[in-house]
């Protein structure tokens, strides 16, 4: 009975997915709300990390908190936003407060989607340890180089959010209850039409332009303010 209920309660949230892109007035402001925060992740991210991670991570905590209120308790709204708002508003704390934790959980999830894009190219079913590994590897290597790991992060993240905007404010946005159904056949590059690879390209050239701004102009290191001090008393 309460696998019957949950599988019914997926079925709602895909309907629910579904009526939110059907609507214009909603899929037009995520849109805008995408492309705006994309460019300032893709272009700023490093020098606004904190702030960039406090918002992704309010959104994903907010969506998996909220949408594992939905599959559990069914069609109740006023539980399921409070459920996301204030599993938003804790995961975002918590990771900013813990910069480190949200450094290593950045690598880890590029590690963890390079593999699985990897694996569901080669394999029929991704293997789940070799993803651990690989999310645990690139969360690792975060610590280790974690300004050039932030760069290309926010970067590409950025990217992502500017091309799916701007597509679907185009009308050429994916259906969002892929993401319910079969998430991995996102990642299935033999499944991919042509509309889809000018997307990707768009969103690698975006990525690889925003790589190169933040590295040279708008990510660099903010020097001490005692060695400036130090060198204007030996100027004078």
């Amino acid at each position: 009975m309460i696998v019957a209920a949950d599988v019914s309660n997926v079925e709602q949230l895909e309907e629910l997915l579904r009526a939110f892109q059907d609507s214009p007035e909603s899929a037009l402001a995520a849109a805008i709300v995408a492309i705006v925060l994309g460019v300032l992740c893709c272009f700023l991210g490093y020098r606004l990390f904190k702030v960039v991670l406090a918002i992704c991570s309010f959104v994903v905590g907010g969506a998996m908190s909220g949408g594992l209120v939905y599959v559990l308790f069914g069609e109740n709204a006023a539980l399921t936003i409070i459920a996301g708002i204030v599993g938003g508003i804790v995961i975002a704390i918590i990771l900013v407060l813990l910069y480190y934790v949200g450094i290593f959980l950045v690598g880890a999830a590029l590690g963890s989607v390079l593999a699985m894009a990897i694996m569901n190219n080669l394999l029929d079913e991704p293997m789940a340890l070799v993803v651990v590994v690989s999310a645990i590897v690139f969360g690792c290597l975060a610590l280790v180089v974690h300004r050039f790991l932030i760069i290309i992060s926010t970067a590409a993240l950025g990217a992502l959010d500017v091309i799916v905007g701007t597509a679907e404010i185009s009308g050429h946005g994916f259906d969002l209850t892929t993401l319910v159904d079969d998430p991995g056949s996102l990642m299935n590059w033999a499944e991919i039409e042509t509309g889809v690879i000018l997307m990707i390209s768009g969103w690698v050239v975006l990525t690889l332009a925003g790589i190169l701004v933040q590295y040279k102009y708008t990510g660099k290191r903010k020097k001490p303010l005692v060695s400036l001090s130090r060198r204007s008393e030996a100027d004078d």
